[in-house]
């Protein structure tokens, strides 16, 4: 049995997506010694250098394209962007020199338009293939909604991106999910996903991560931000829009603030396109790369995710111990197959009844819980030396 790993994209840390859940599979599969996996992407990710005294030609080739785009106008650039992000996602992609697919008994793909791109190279592969789509909703979806958001197009760019998930979905050996509860966004986002016809059933592998680091007390974070020691800190990190819930945790927010005067929301990442509150309780930090010092210092995580697929997030936030409150969709709903016993550090809400947070809020804020029990369940399941080892046991039972 030997895999490789098609990432056809540098790993990263702290990007979130296939990019870090790979990363964490690479440094799962180093730490194991394991040498039958590999990754064809291997090349390390560098700093991008913030400003250079020197007007080098990559400068030069950036601000010429601008200013061209700009004399063209907006019409230009949005077509531009549009036949940029099509061939990205269909034209044919070429193998690298060193790799022969011989070697390999599977090949495990990332992103559907890695499998479709590079699905002439497979007529011949004697091996199976495996797809993990990642995205948190149909691909084809996410990338008409936000990545051409305000482009207009038309019905054969629409079918030939939905053709892409349809296509890789169909002819992959293998579609893999964390857990069966992560379609659900897909069958949310895409009607024609119940029609798919898969070659085999959905296979679960568990998502693990890297214990977060904590490098602030939260004495320090305290301090940072003008908290008063007593205070009573909930804390949220990620995109401000509808489908992660922002808007839920304003209203809560909204709701709270005037009741409790020692309750503060911590809130990291970008403020937009929903901007937070303005109160003076309400504090937003804004894009950090040092979310979990946040965490760590807070009594309480929300996740109000309306649509989701296996929050990254969440484990993370597992490792830390805060208590969480988690909406009852997609992959969270995985946690509820778990002995009660084991998730006592996580309390359920109905992400579309707000008394029903508000009540589960209160439960927190008047009761007792320990940072221990979610530490406890995060090394049970979900702690990065096992990701590498699983990885191998759920190749090992493919049939």
């Amino acid at each position: 049995m030997k895999v490789l790993i098609w990432n056809d994209f540098i790993l990263k840390a702290r990007k979130g997506g296939p990019t870090t859940y790979l990363y964490n599979l690479r440094e799962s599969v180093k730490a194991n010694k394991i040498d039958n996996v590999t990754f064809l992407n291997n090349k390390e990710a560098k700093e991008k250098l913030v400003s250079s005294p020197k007007f080098t030609n990559f400068y030069k080739k950036h601000i010429v394209s601008n200013l061209f785009r700009l004399l063209k106008g907006k019409d230009f650039e949005a077509q531009n962007r549009k036949e940029k992000i099509i061939r990205r996602r269909t034209s044919h992609g070429k193998l690298p020199a060193e790799i022969n697919l011989d070697d390999y008994t599977h090949i495990h793909f990332h992103t559907t338009s890695a499998f479709y791109k590079n699905a002439h190279l497979l007529k011949d592969f004697k091996g199976k293939t495996l797809l993990t789509s990642h995205s948190p909703k149909a691909t084809h979806m996410e990338v008409i909604e936000e990545f051409l958001s305000g482009i207009e197009l038309n019905e054969d760019e629409k079918q030939k991106f939905e053709e892409v998930d349809r296509f890789s979905f169909e002819n992959a050996d293998y579609v893999v999910f964390p857990c069966k509860e992560a379609q659900e966004p897909y069958f949310n986002s895409w009607d024609k996903y119940k029609d798919i016809t898969l070659k085999n059933d959905v296979k679960e592998f568990l998502t693990c991560t890297l214990e977060s680091k904590i490098t602030l007390s939260r004495e320090e974070v305290f301090a940072k931000y003008n908290i008063p020691e007593d205070a009573f800190v909930i804390t949220y990190f990620g995109r401000h829009n509808e489908v992660k819930g922002y808007d839920i945790l304003k209203a809560l927010g909204e709701r709270i603030l005037p009741k409790h005067k020692n309750v503060y929301f911590l809130l990291a990442g970008k403020e937009a396109p929903i901007v937070g509150l303005n109160h003076e309780r309400w504090i937003e930090v804004g894009w950090t790369q040092d979310p979990h010092s946040i965490v760590g210092a807070s009594d309480l995580y929300i996740l109000p995710n309306r649509e989701t697929f296996f929050d990254l997030a969440l484990l993370e936030v597992l490792s830390i111990g805060t208590v969480s409150l988690v909406s009852n969709t997609g992959g969270n709903k995985y946690f509820k197959r778990l002995p009660e016993e084991e998730t006592k550090g996580m309390l359920f809400f109905d992400q579309n009844d707000l008394n029903d947070l508000e009540a589960k809020f209160n439960q927190v804020y008047s009761g007792s819980y320990s940072k221990e029990w979610n530490k406890e369940l995060f090394e049970k399941y979900f702690n990065n030396s096992h990701f590498a080892p699983n990885y191998l046991k759920m190749i090992g039972e493919l049939k």
